[in-house]
């Protein structure tokens, strides 16, 4: 369970250094979405690179399907096998909701907000790592015990 936190926490760190990385492209190199995510994406690799790479390449695609639509569709993809918790889950949905169809200004926000609520999951999962670190140290070290005082 430590182990499934910890990759929680992992996950959740280099989804936040995507989007900090698409937020320059975004903001000071001015690029289209699409090519925003494509560079994101492909700069990030694993399956939230793949995630950014996907998005990009179907809004590339000119399908005329909104960004939210295809956001939401691959998001989901993606959750099925992220060891994500569905309020996480939900950020990254809600994430791409404002993004495609805003000025840089508003998606400036929603990039920010999105930070936001990442950097305090981030520190709640610090913190329940600590936590459970200990609990689980001090199991192991109780059943150790125990076994020696039956076995005696």
């Amino acid at each position: 369970m430590a182990a499934r936190l910890s990759e929680r926490l992992a996950l959740l760190k280099r989804i936040r250094v995507l989007v900090i990385h698409l937020k320059g492209e975004i903001l000071y190199a001015n690029v289209p979405l699409a090519e925003g995510f494509d560079r994101t994406g492909k700069r990030a690799g694993r399956a939230e690179g793949e995630l950014f790479r996907r998005v990009s390449d179907r809004l590339m695609q000119g399908s005329g399907e909104s960004f939210f639509d295809i956001w939401k569709e691959e998001a989901h993809k993606f959750l099925e096998t992220s060891p994500l918790t569905e309020r996480e889950g939900e950020q990254l949905i809600s994430f791409g909701e404002h993004l495609g169809y805003l000025d840089r200004e508003m998606q400036e926000r929603t990039i920010l907000l999105y930070l936001e609520e990442l950097e305090e999951e981030i520190e709640g999962i610090s913190r329940e790592i600590a936590q459970k670190r200990r609990l689980y140290t001090s199991a192991g070290v109780m059943a150790g015990l125990f076994l020696a005082v039956i076995l005696v």
